[in-house]
């Protein structure tokens, strides 16, 4: 268990003000939790956990950003020796404890700072479905189809077309409200990341929506995602494209077999 205080950027006045994090309660309650469970305990549809693999980038921007190690290491679940395991499901309290520290020490556009750092590959298989068919859109739709490889099975959203336009739609497992803004900016750069990967195009969306209230800035988000129309306090995180559903992907259909076979493997075999 821990305590920690940071401090970070106060709004627009550029000085800097301390908030206090007092994390000892969640960790206690968690480390609790973990210890109760027998051998071989999994949660109905695994509730409540993520991939390991899925911390380890996590864990990783959390340390470029300034979190101390020995904090890291206070958190129950978050054991390094499992990040190379691709069946090992963790709690995901854990990981949002992780990022609660990344974003109270790592500030503004920290989000966005790990998606540009998560290469492709780094989230395993899932990764690779964004080609995982001849077209984007049917290729996101296997993307949605195994979410629960890299995340929570409580991660939920949808892929909409409507017309000419393509929407990628995020929602969220319950998090802390902290880290809304970080997190649901992480996955929205993350999907643009992607799709701009699968076509080998610069796509640029026409819109984007997110759940969190109007930052007094946000040019970072407007840099990030190359447009002005980004609308604040909606009820989902979402990105929409135009003209987008039949781009070709990069697709293999050798490769897009094995990839959609291997993330079944997963999704049948995780464990606790």
């Amino acid at each position: 268990m821990f305590e920690v205080t940071v401090c970070a950027a106060a709004g627009t006045s550029g000085g800097r003000s301390c908030r206090y994090r007092d994390l000892t309660r969640q960790t206690e309650h968690l480390g609790l939790f973990m210890d109760r469970q027998p051998a071989g305990y999994a949660l109905p549809m695994f509730e409540g956990t993520v991939p390991a693999r899925t911390a380890a980038p996590i864990y990783a921007s959390a340390l470029r950003a300034g979190v101390p190690f020995a904090l890291l290491g206070d958190i129950p679940g978050l054991n390094v020796a499992l990040f190379g395991e691709e069946l090992i499901r963790i709690p995901s309290d854990s990981v949002w404890l992780a990022w609660q520290l990344i974003d109270a020490i790592g500030g503004t556009g920290v989000g966005l700072a790990i998606s540009a750092a998560a290469e492709r590959g780094c989230f395993s298989v899932w990764d690779y479905l964004f080609s995982n068919a001849p077209t984007l859109a049917e290729s996101l739709r296997t993307v949605h189809e195994f979410r629960p490889v890299v995340s929570s099975p409580t991660v939920g959203g949808a892929i909409i077309e409507d017309g000419g336009l393509l929407t990628i739609r995020e929602t969220a497992a319950l998090l802390p409200e902290t880290i809304i803004p970080a997190h649901e900016e992480f996955a929205l750069a993350l999907m643009l990341r992607r799709v701009r990967e699968a076509t080998g195009q610069h796509l640029v969306p026409i819109r984007v929506r997110l759940t969190q209230r109007a930052p007094h800035k946000h040019g970072h988000l407007v840099d990030e995602f190359g447009t002005g129309r980004i609308e604040f306090g909606a009820p989902y995180s979402e990105i929409t494209f135009l003209d987008a559903s039949d781009l070709p992907t990069d697709s293999d259909p050798h490769q897009a077999r094995m990839h959609r076979h291997y993330a079944e493997m997963l999704m049948s075999s995780f464990r606790w």
